[in-house]
């Protein structure tokens, strides 16, 4: 079920081809010199430990020097709230889900946020996004705000404050003796009757 503010503003850096040999070549012209790519993998979180390992082939294939971190989920949260630099027991990367219901409006979306030092971890600065968040608030109307999503869509494909490496729905099924079931991205357990 899509939020009332999807767009495909910027989605071809999703939907297009993919060319890893043009991307090892960016990254190779980018300055990058080999410098170890910490990646933070829960081992105790498959669905995340298998996200974590597809990134880490990723990144190989650009051209990244990976150090790939398997730890607990316990450790990563704590580890992924480290400023220091990756030699000092600080992280590159980290991989981690974000629920669609989360995601519905830029308000809820905390990755989007370019707060900085106060922001998501990473801590992307960004006065564009918080800008344009402040005025989808003040936004008179859904037009309004429908624009002004169409231009944090943008904002966030130009700045890259994160980068979704996937989606996934968790498949449901129900009896068929059962009606008045909500369509919701968690269970609900009201309005249920058997017939």
């Amino acid at each position: 079920m899509p939020s009332p503010l999807a767009n495909t503003t910027g989605l071809d850096a999703l939907t297009g081809p993919r060319d890893i040999a043009l991307a090892h070549k960016l990254v190779a012209e980018s300055g990058y010199r080999g410098e170890s790519v910490v990646l933070l993998s829960p081992s105790d979180y498959p669905s995340l430990q298998a996200v974590a390992q597809v990134t880490r082939d990723i990144y190989q294939r650009v051209g990244l020097n990976v150090d790939y971190v398997s730890t607990d989920w316990g450790t990563v949260i704590a580890r992924r709230a480290s400023k220091e630099p990756v030699d000092k027991g600080g992280w590159s990367t980290f991989v981690t889900t974000a629920d669609g219901l989360g995601l519905a409006n830029p308000i809820g979306n905390n990755m989007i946020r370019g707060g900085g030092a106060n922001g998501w971890f990473g801590w992307p600065t960004s006065p564009k996004l918080r800008g344009l968040r402040e005025a989808w608030l003040d936004a008179p109307d859904t037009a309004a705000q429908m624009k002004i999503a169409e231009d944090i869509q943008r904002a966030v494909w130009d700045e890259v404050p994160y980068i979704p490496v996937g989606q996934w729905s968790l498949p449901i099924a129900y009896r068929t003796r059962l009606s008045g079931l909500i369509r919701s991205p968690y269970p609900t357990f009201w309005n249920v009757a058997k017939s």
